[in-house]
């Protein structure tokens, strides 16, 4: 993902690693471990989507040099929000610049993964899909409004690429943004790279390493 004036790219792995980039040069700006998923970006914060153990939060850091600016709990998320997290069936969550704010919209359920379909008494108990937002103030964190019924409009989608090697690409202004996943080493990590190119020429003007993954664990996730 990258902020409204397309300065800055912040690009998530499945541990929570985050590593923030100079979209112009492809220079690290500041990396970190645990931080959650990047959801939405402007010039001075991050918000990230992180699992704290007991229940799901928002981070806001400091989208400069990725220090913790403050914590947003009480979502309102369903106790069992945990379960399925990381689940695409089950689970969405998506943000977007909304004025001086980030609004954050939600949807998920809990599936049954049973081993047969379940019957009338267990399928009657669950409940059903459950939506929401809420609009934050990201220099302090407030909450400003909450909504109900709102899905997640999801991210628009990129044209594919051919390389299978990439995982993700998007068109930022006058450049196109890879995320590429190189084969497995010796050492069964993957490395996964940022490259960006010419939207007009196609020549790569730059390719930056922002992390590796393991072979048998997740994928990491797109930017955007």
């Amino acid at each position: 993902m990258s902020d409204p004036e397309g300065r800055r790219g912040f690009v998530g792995l499945a541990d929570g690693q985050v590593t923030a980039l100079d979209l112009n040069t492809g220079a690290v700006i500041w990396g970190r471990t645990g931080l959650g998923q990047p959801l939405a970006a402007n010039l001075s914060r991050l918000l990230t989507l992180y699992d704290a153990g007991d229940e799901i939060i928002l981070r806001l850091a400091d989208a400069q040099t990725g220090q913790d600016v403050v914590r947003v709990s009480g979502l309102g998320l369903p106790s069992w929000a945990r379960e399925v997290i990381g689940q695409p069936d089950a689970a969405e969550f998506y943000a977007n610049n909304e004025g001086n704010g980030f609004r954050v919209l939600w949807s998920m359920r809990r599936p049954y993964r049973g081993g047969a379909p379940p019957g009338p008494t267990i399928a009657d108990a669950r409940p059903a899909t459950l939506k929401g937002s809420i609009l934050l103030d990201p220099t302090s964190g407030k909450v400003l409004d909450r909504g109900h019924g709102t899905a997640p409009a999801g991210q628009p989608e990129a044209a594919a690429s051919a390389d299978p090697n990439v995982y993700a690409q998007e068109q930022i202004g006058d450049r196109i943004y890879r995320l590429k996943v190189a084969p497995p080493g010796a050492e069964h990590r993957a490395e996964i790279t940022v490259e960006a190119s010419s939207a007009a020429s196609g020549n790569v003007e730059w390719e930056t390493r922002v992390g590796a993954v393991p072979d048998s664990g997740p994928a990491p996730l797109p930017t955007r």
